[in-house]
C-alpha cells in the first residue's frame, strides 16, 4: 500500500515538472521575449519577490550588495534587446510624435506624471517615452499599436497646454 502511494506521488511530481517545462514559451517567440523583458525590468528596478524579502532584511540591519553600474548597464542592454525583438515581432511599435510649441523634454516630463494612471499595468510596463535628444522637437513612444492614438492625442494636448501656460505671465511680473 505504501509503495503505491509513493509511486503515485512520484508520478504526480514527474507529470508536474514535465507540464511546467512543456508550458514554457519557446525561445524567440513574443511570449518568451515578454517574459524575459518583464523579468529583466523587475530585476533592474528591484521588483522581484526576493527584493521584498531583502527590503525586510535591510530594515533588520542585514545589508545586501546593490547592483553595480556594470550590472545595470548589462540589464539595460538586455532590456533593449528584448524591446527591439518585441518591436520586430510586431507586439510593440515605435512612433515619433512632433511637438511644435514647447520642447519635447518638457512634454515628456509633464506626461510622466499622468499617463501611468490612464493605462493598465501591463501596458505601462511595455511603454517607453523619450524626447528626441538631437532636436528635442518630437517625443518617441514605444508601446502597443492600439495605444498610439492615445499617445498622439495626449502629446498634442500637452504640447498645446504647455504653450498656453508658458505664455501666461506669473503673478507679480510685468506684462
Amino acid at each position: 500500500m505504501r509503495k503505491r502511494i509513493i509511486i503515485g506521488l512520484v508520478a504526480v511530481l514527474v507529470i508536474g515538472v514535465a507540464a511546467f517545462f512543456v508550458s514554457q514559451p519557446e525561445r524567440g517567440t513574443v511570449e518568451w521575449h515578454k517574459r524575459e523583458y518583464l523579468a529583466t525590468l523587475n530585476k533592474l528596478f528591484g521588483r522581484r519577490w526576493v527584493d521584498g524579502v531583502w527590503s525586510h532584511l535591510d530594515k533588520a540591519g542585514v545589508r545586501r550588495e546593490t547592483l553595480s553600474s556594470e550590472d545595470k548597464d548589462e540589464l539595460e542592454l538586455r532590456l533593449a534587446r528584448h524591446q527591439r525583438a518585441l518591436i520586430d515581432l510586431g507586439f510593440l511599435v515605435e512612433r515619433q510624435f512632433p511637438v511644435n510649441n514647447v520642447s519635447a523634454s518638457s512634454v515628456q516630463r509633464e506626461i510622466s506624471w499622468t499617463w501611468l494612471s490612464r493605462l493598465g499595468e501591463e501596458r505601462t510596463l511595455f511603454t517607453w517615452l523619450r524626447a528626441n535628444p538631437e532636436t528635442n522637437n518630437a517625443v518617441r513612444v514605444i508601446g502597443r499599436a492600439e495605444d498610439m492614438p492615445f499617445w498622439e492625442r495626449l502629446i498634442g494636448e500637452f504640447d498645446a497646454t504647455l504653450r498656453v501656460r508658458s505664455m501666461v505671465p506669473e503673478r507679480g511680473t510685468p506684462h
